[in-house]
Order: C-alpha cells, then structure tokens, then sequence
C-alpha cells in the first residue's frame, strides 16, 4: 500500500516461486529463464523499508506442452516433471533467426551453435517443434552419421529454411501478418 514503492514497481513484486507456482497452473508446465538481474533500491529510505529483501527482474518463455508423459510419449509431444529426462534426443540450429544466425538463445540454459549437434530433453524438444525456427530434431544416432556428423546436413538446413522463411512475419504497414 506504500504509493512510492507501488510507483518504482517493488511493492506488488511476485515471489520467483508464487511466479513459477502460477505459470504451472495456467498451463504452462516447463517455464524457462531467459535472463535475470538484481534491482537496486538506490534511495535509502525505501532501501530501509524493504531490507533485506532482494528484487530481480527476470524475463521468462512459456510454452503450452501436451500433458503426457513418459519416454515414448517424449517424441510424440509427452510432458515431462521437473527433471531433464535423456531420451537420447537432439537438435541442431541452422542458424536461419534473423539476428542469431550464429547462436540462438531459447533460455538461460539452451544455448543452440549453428550446426552444433546438442543433446535436448523432452521438453526442449517438443518446445523447439512448436516453432519452425530452423532446427534439425531427432535421436542423437539418427542425426549422426558413422563419422559422428549430422547426416545429410546441408539439405536438412536448407529445407529448414525455407520452412523459416515462409512462416516469418511478412511487415505491413500497420504491423505484422504470420
């Protein structure tokens, strides 16, 4: 009820836990930290009113999973708990985001190099089907070759592209059509 912390965005802050609690029971079952920094209170006399609280801002992605679970389920859109579950899955970027073209960031913790083959949990994997952002999904062996290289890597990427490029954004003049 203090209107100057209520006017600098502190007061009315969600605990990290109440926020994750919340996103679950809308549906989205595997939040994902993209990025978070500290706040500081510089002036002293709210500093004295919220210590020794801390405050972060924190940028999340929230994806809606299918609800099913277990390894099989995993490549036909299973949701997985809380743990990363190894199904032996894997995906690699071809760099086709504009302005990733090098490394695309889907979360504090999946950072995807172009042409790097990376292994993904169930999650990841059903989160990265969601949108045609260019990369290459499937089994770690399946992706690779004997010599331990993407299999028929060019032709993978290119097609990938072009399913990227035609479900981008075409700007108009008053916005952007999908």
């Amino acid at each position: 009820s203090h209107q100057e912390l209520w006017g600098e965005c502190i007061s009315g802050a969600l605990y990290w836990n109440d926020f994750l609690a919340l996103a679950k029971s809308a549906g989205f079952h595997d939040p994902r930290l993209v990025t978070s920094a500290p706040i500081d209170v510089n002036e002293d006399k709210l500093r004295a009113l919220v210590a020794p609280i801390e405050f972060f801002s924190a940028t999340f992605r929230l994806f809606k999973l299918p609800e099913a679970a277990g390894a099989e389920e995993a490549e036909q859109g299973g949701l997985e708990g809380d743990r990363w579950e190894d199904y032996g899955l894997a995906a690699m970027y071809c760099g086709t985001v504009p302005g990733a073209e090098n490394v695309f960031v889907l979360d504090s913790e999946h950072l995807f190099h172009a042409g790097k083959i990376v292994p993904v949990s169930g999650n990841t994997y059903n989160i990265l089907k969601l949108r045609d952002l260019g990369v290459i999904l499937g089994s770690m062996e399946g992706l690779r070759d004997t010599s331990g290289y993407l299999r028929d890597a060019e032709s993978k990427c290119l097609l990938a592209a072009r399913r990227a490029d035609e479900l981008r954004p075409v700007p108009v003049a008053e916005g952007f059509i999908s």
